[in-house]
């Protein structure tokens, strides 16, 4: 049996919904074990799988957070990768409760 492995050329976020969002990433670390790794948008989190690349998880922040809060800034792993803190361009820490994405949708489902 093969499976395919490799490494993503391209990192993408489409929204699930697939309506534009800003994609700048300013931000990327990868866990202690390098298993997962976290990219920052001003006001978004994404939370990958290494292998294979791919999306696990994703906060968007209301504009009203952003605003109170500021934009996202950089990323801090607890030692065991079981959770991140946010730092944000105001002197704000956010740790989020990150939970996984719904299954995408297979031809047979629609």
């Amino acid at each position: 049996m093969y499976w395919l492995n490799g490494v993503a050329r391209q990192l993408s976020a489409v929204h699930l919904d697939n309506k534009p969002q800003n994609c700048h990433f300013i931000a990327l670390k990868r866990s202690k074990h390098g298993s997962l790794f976290v990219t920052l948008t001003p006001d978004a989190i994404h939370l990958w799988s290494a292998k294979p690349t791919v999306l696990v998880s994703k906060v968007d922040r209301t504009p009203k957070h952003v605003t109170d809060f500021g934009e996202n800034r950089s990323i801090i792993w607890k030692p065991d990768a079981t959770s991140i803190v946010i730092v944000h361009l105001t002197p704000y820490f956010h740790s989020p409760d990150l939970q996984e994405l719904p299954p995408p949708l297979h031809h047979s489902d629609l």
